[in-house]
């Protein structure tokens, strides 16, 4: 699932928020690298993952990835809070691009 932000009803983050920012964490080159890797391989989720990431490591690259996805009617599996429900990838893209999730970013 795509979920930043507490989730379940423990309000507690994702295996996939904690393992994404691990990524972030790594040094500039490598979080850019296993982004585009994530991208390119990942499942929907995953490739939301590697939006976000880019939004905050390479903008350029960003607006670059979202000229696709805006054409795309891939679904995504997404949790906020205690609901699960599925959004259009270009749902995520048009809620990353608003900062929507900028204060998981951080």
């Amino acid at each position: 699932m795509f979920a930043l932000g507490p989730v379940g009803f423990a309000a507690s983050t994702s295996q996939q928020e904690l393992e994404f920012k691990q990524i972030l964490a790594l040094p500039y080159p490598t979080a850019i690298d296993q982004m585009e890797k994530l991208y390119a391989t990942g499942n929907p989720q995953a490739m939301s993952y590697a939006l976000a990431g880019m939004r905050k490591l390479d903008r350029k690259r960003y607006a670059e990835l979202l000229v696709s996805v805006r054409a795309s009617d891939v679904t995504v599996q997404t949790m906020s809070g205690c609901i699960i429900s599925k959004e259009r990838l270009r749902k995520i893209a048009d809620d990353l691009d608003s900062g929507k999730y900028d204060a998981w970013l951080q």
